[in-house]
């Protein structure tokens, strides 16, 4: 499992959005209408989405749509980062949960790159036989 490179891609993400929720400050708790223990759960959903992922390398097509998934809740979050920016008068520099994000789906993109050729792979040998 630990072998396979989007298994590593899929753990980096894990850890950079448990540096976000666990340092969950910055633009999206600006905003006074949201309250922190939604945005705990989303991210603690989040996280789980991610670890339970990780671990379904048996099942790439599956694999590969909750990491589709995945990369539409990140975008909503980073959606709701940016709104958050735009209301208040925020240093976009010092929050860097949203650059996480960034690096989450892009290692995500990654990821499901990774997946599709492995999984191409094992169907053009499936032909062979």
């Amino acid at each position: 499992m630990i072998q396979r490179i989007q298994s590593l891609y899929l753990v980096c993400v894990l850890f950079a959005q448990l540096v976000v929720m666990l340092t969950a400050e910055g633009a999206y708790l600006k905003l006074e209408y949201l309250q922190s223990s939604q945005l705990r759960a989303g991210h603690f959903f989040m996280i789980a989405l991610l670890a339970v992922i990780l671990f379904m390398f048996m099942k790439r097509p599956l694999q590969l749509r909750l990491i589709v998934v995945s990369v539409g809740f990140i975008l909503l979050k980073l959606g709701w980062g940016l709104y958050a920016i735009s209301l208040i008068d925020f240093n976009f520099s010092t929050d860097f949960g949203i650059g996480l994000d960034l690096l989450s789906m892009m290692l995500l993109l990654l990821a499901h790159r990774a997946i599709r050729k492995d999984e191409a792979l094992v169907r053009s040998i499936d032909r062979i036989r």
